[in-house]
């Protein structure tokens, strides 16, 4: 699959409701799934179309061949007929592991709120590191400013209460060794020496790629609970 239609692809799947893909066939074919929807959808390019093909319980769909121009429209509705589907799906009961049913309903559900969480985060960044601008998904992290064990189910899912960052930086920033001001300039612990620095490719004046007036109380409160001092 050509590289400009595999990006375009996950970054559509993403806005779409399909948070996750694998390759098959030697990446010929992605495959897209969500922990929000059963089965999957195969897609594969044939010149300048899309080829999808699903793979779902109740959804009888032949291969559809889809312009780039018309991809979301499409996922979208296939997200929403099987998303509909879905509120008749029955009760989720305890494994094989013996996990108790309320144990497993509440894990399921953190796994579909996260979800929901990254998708709202690669839609506001575009797809693209909040802070580089790197655009490979694969290496892309949903961060928290306010970690998931603070917040109210309203914050775990505002998309403004946390960034979209390459792994390197959201490791950082979750462990309150970098921060932002409230103009989005990067902001150091005194635990990350010069090399450190150097090393990890952070340097002077780094910002964020844009800010919102949401952002300001998840910062300040990253700040105050998380970061681990700052550079005079």
């Amino acid at each position: 699959m050509i590289s400009s239609f595999h990006s375009l692809l996950t970054m559509s799947a993403m806005r779409c409701g399909w948070e996750n893909w694998d390759e098959q066939d030697g990446g010929e074919v992605l495959r897209l799934h969500s922990v929000l929807h059963p089965g999957y959808i195969l897609v594969s390019q044939e010149r300048d179309h899309f080829r999808i093909v699903p793979d779902i319980t109740g959804v009888e769909l032949s291969a559809q061949y889809i312009t780039p121009d018309c991809l979301d429209a499409f996922l979208t509705s296939l997200a929403k007929q099987v998303g509909d589907d879905c509120h008749d799906m029955p009760p989720v009961v305890a494994g094989d592991d013996g996990v108790p049913p309320t144990q497993t309903e509440a894990l399921a559900q953190q796994r579909l709120g996260q979800a929901r969480y990254r998708a709202a985060l690669m839609a506001l960044w575009n797809g693209a590191c909040a802070l580089t601008g790197v655009d490979i998904p694969e290496l892309l992290r949903a961060s928290h400013a306010k970690p998931w064990s603070d917040a109210s189910d309203r914050e775990r899912l505002d998309p403004f209460n946390g960034l979209l960052l390459e792994v390197r930086f959201d490791q950082l920033f979750d462990q309150g060794l970098i921060s932002f001001n409230d103009d989005g300039i990067m902001m150091t612990s005194v635990r990350l020496s010069t090399d450190h620095c150097r090393r990890l490719g952070i340097t002077p004046n780094m910002r964020l790629r844009f800010i919102r007036p949401a952002h300001l109380p998840y910062l300040a409160w990253h700040r105050e609970r998380v970061f681990r001092d700052r550079n005079a």
